[in-house]
């Protein structure tokens, strides 16, 4: 992965209005990108993908390398709020791999995407490009710098990924970070980050004489592992983390009570110690009752359904007594 400035301008003061009029259209450019790709904004914004709030009580967390290919870090808040901040480059940030694309399992590709600092301060080889949250796709656990890129100058950023084995749709949320540890993106105030979105697709090697025997293995939407803390909300139809709202919320009020809550219209229920089938899920008996994490064991596995009447499960994987966070692994399949 390579990251490489392709255009440095320090723009004179008659002409900053004309770039922040850029900028903007830039940001509104791919907001109206993701919208015509998904169909509807994710749960928790009308506008952009909310990334998580830093946790009130806990540090940060580094992404953690999955085979699916899903991690989420906890982010921390600058002291200076104006010094970090890209913007999508215009008229568009997608260098290579739009949303959407389609890709053979196992196929690699390289995603770059065109970025412009528009904070107050430069970007020095001690900063990194990391995965947020969503799918790592077999990318690097992160990446450097190579070169000093300074405010108003624009920069690839480019990055070698694998598409899973497994067809369904996968999205991976990077974004920049500091020396100091702070995240920092696009749109206003830098919250947001820049994303890849690619559907996996089977393809037949050759064509077949009979009739094939239709597949049983369903398509999965979204999957992966999440570190919670306290407060956060979770979108179980895409797995992304919220600050404001989900189809469940993860709190404790007390060290010794940890809860998942549903919320709206989603139901779930315990399965078990082996991981559940779609067909499992879909005969289990699911109700909307918080969840008590210190009533199941590791290893347990939970069936759900979305609001959007997606089935999954979730699995139970660790409660960290430090910083009191929760790690779930996940799975959502498209299939209702």
């Amino acid at each position: 992965m390579s990251l490489v400035a392709v255009a440095g301008c320090n723009m004179p003061a008659s002409e900053e209005p004309s770039q922040e009029i850029n900028i903007t259209q830039a940001y509104q450019t791919i907001e109206a990108h993701l919208t015509e790709a998904v169909g509807q904004p994710l749960k928790g914004s009308t506008e952009t993908p909310t990334a998580p709030p830093a946790p009130t009580d806990s540090g940060d967390s580094t992404p953690v390398e999955s085979p699916t290919a899903t991690a989420t870090v906890q982010p921390t808040v600058s002291a200076a709020p104006n010094c970090d901040q890209a913007a999508a480059a215009y008229p568009k940030i997608d260098i290579t791999i739009d949303d959407n694309t389609e890709l053979a399992p196992g196929q690699k590709f390289t995603k770059i995407w065109r970025v412009v600092n528009v904070g107050q301060c430069t970007w020095t080889p001690e900063y990194t490009v990391v995965l947020f949250s969503g799918d790592r796709m077999g990318a690097a656990e992160g990446t450097t710098l190579t070169e000093n890129i300074a405010p108003n100058q624009t920069v690839d950023i480019s990055v070698d990924m694998i598409a899973p084995e497994q067809p369904g749709v996968y999205q991976g949320n990077w974004k920049l970070r500091n020396a100091a540890g702070e995240y920092f993106g696009i749109g206003p105030g830098g919250s947001s980050p820049f994303w890849v979105r690619i559907n996996v697709v089977q393809t037949l090697t050759s064509t077949p004489t009979t009739a094939p025997t239709p597949t049983t293995e369903p398509l999965v939407q979204a999957s992966g592992p999440l570190t919670l803390a306290k407060n956060d909300f979770v979108d179980l139809d895409y797995l992304v983390i919220d600050s404001a709202a989900g189809d469940l919320q993860y709190r404790f009020d007390a060290p010794a009570e940890h809860q998942l809550i549903p919320q709206g219209s989603v139901v779930w229920g315990v399965f078990g110690d082996n991981q559940p089938g779609l067909g499992d899920c879909q005969s289990a008996s699911l109700a909307s009752t918080p969840l008590v994490i210190e009533n199941i064991a590791v290893g347990t596995y939970i069936c759900y359904r979305t609001d959007l009447s997606l089935l999954g499960w979730m699995r139970y994987d660790l409660l960290d007594t430090g910083d009191n966070s929760l790690t779930l692994e996940m799975l959502t399949w498209q299939t209702p």
